[in-house]
Order: structure tokens, then sequence, then C-alpha cells
């Protein structure tokens, strides 16, 4: 094998993790090694989660460092634009009851969990400082212990 295509590899490994929700109850289905680059990190330094609102996931160390952080849509929560009597738009917005998403993060060697964080979904239109919602390990096998 030529070393450069396999440093590539390497270096391009993913993990994509598979999860389930219903009824406010989330559970990791199944973890995928992936042959793809991640999209890049948000900043690690600036960024100070207790003062944030939405929803994010973190690569973690085994002390709880972010080694990887990427802001995302919140995966339940849904957006729709109503027309109504007024002149323009407004946007929507519920809790999905049930359904399913995936999230990609890179193989990382010293990345122990994977954690959710996300603000209350009981008022999805009025932000709310996120908390952490969700903590899987990104090795070994799927268990049950990845719900909340």
């Amino acid at each position: 094998m030529n070393p450069s295509t396999q440093s590539y590899r390497r270096r391009d490994r993913s993990l994509r993790l598979n999860f389930r929700f219903e009824l406010g109850e989330l559970t990791l289905v199944d973890r995928l090694e992936l042959e793809m680059k991640p999209l890049p990190t948000n900043d690690l330094e600036a960024f100070k989660p207790e003062e944030r609102s939405g929803f994010w996931i973190e690569a973690q160390d085994e002390q709880g460092r972010a080694l990887y952080r990427r802001s995302m849509p919140h995966p339940m929560v849904r957006r729709s634009e109503a027309h109504g009597d007024e002149k323009d738009p407004r946007t929507v917005m519920w809790v999905e009851e049930r359904g399913a998403f995936s999230v990609v993060v890179p193989n990382l060697h010293r990345a122990a969990d994977l954690v959710m964080y996300g603000s209350p979904t009981d008022q999805p239109e009025i932000p709310k400082p996120a908390a952490e919602i969700l903590r899987v390990p990104l090795r070994g096998p799927v268990t049950d212990e990845g719900r909340s």
C-alpha cells in the first residue's frame, strides 16, 4: 500500500453515531467508522458553553476537555414558516415526538466520549441556556448506556 494513501486514510477517519428518539428518550443505535473527513471544529477556546443556547456536540477526552465541537440545528426541533393574518410570515417551531438523526465526529485517538448539549425543548421558540443532554462512549460496544 502506498504510504501517502495510508496516512491520508488514517487522518480522515470519522465516526458516525446514529441516534433515535421517542417521547423525549434519546438512544444511541449504532456507531460506524467511516473513511471521510468531518466538518471542521468550531472554536474550542472562545466558546463559553455556560453562556450558550442552541445545540452542539463535543468529542471529549477522559478529563472532559473538548477536542472537537460542532454547532448544529437541534435535531428534535422542527421549524416551518406560517402565514396568518399578518403580512409577513412567521417561524413556527415544535418538538418532534419521534425520529432519528446522525452526527459525524473525527475519529480522534484521545477522544473518549461524545457529549450532546441542547437548550430545553419545552418552549423551543424561547432560547434558554443549553445543558448536557447525553453522553456516550466513543469506543467499545453500543449499549443501553447511551440514553438520556
